[in-house]
């Protein structure tokens, strides 16, 4: 399990409510966090978690104590492309 915390400057913070899982169907996936940099004005997708999707699913659990309406997109992938480098989705 690697549990990942970006580096947020003072004027980059994260945007509760908006997660996007990533499972390579062995068991393994990668959660992202939509944050939001204040100086840019720029929307960027932040690792929250990889590792196990036990430990996955606990860590969206925890958000939900935070955020009891968050949204949550999985996407299934045996390669682990999670596709938020595509248009629409990177912005």
């Amino acid at each position: 399990l690697r549990i990942s915390r970006p580096s947020l400057s003072s004027a980059e913070t994260p945007r509760r409510g908006r997660f996007w899982s990533s499972s390579t169907l062995d068991g393994q996936g990668i959660v992202f966090q939509r944050s939001f940099d204040l100086q840019s004005g720029a929307r960027n997708w932040v690792e929250l978690i990889s590792g196990d999707e036990a430990d996955l699913d606990r860590a969206i659990a925890r958000q939900r104590g935070f955020d009891p309406d968050l949204w949550v997109i999985e996407v299934e992938d045996r390669l682990g492309r999670h596709l938020l480098d595509e248009p629409g989705l990177s912005e």
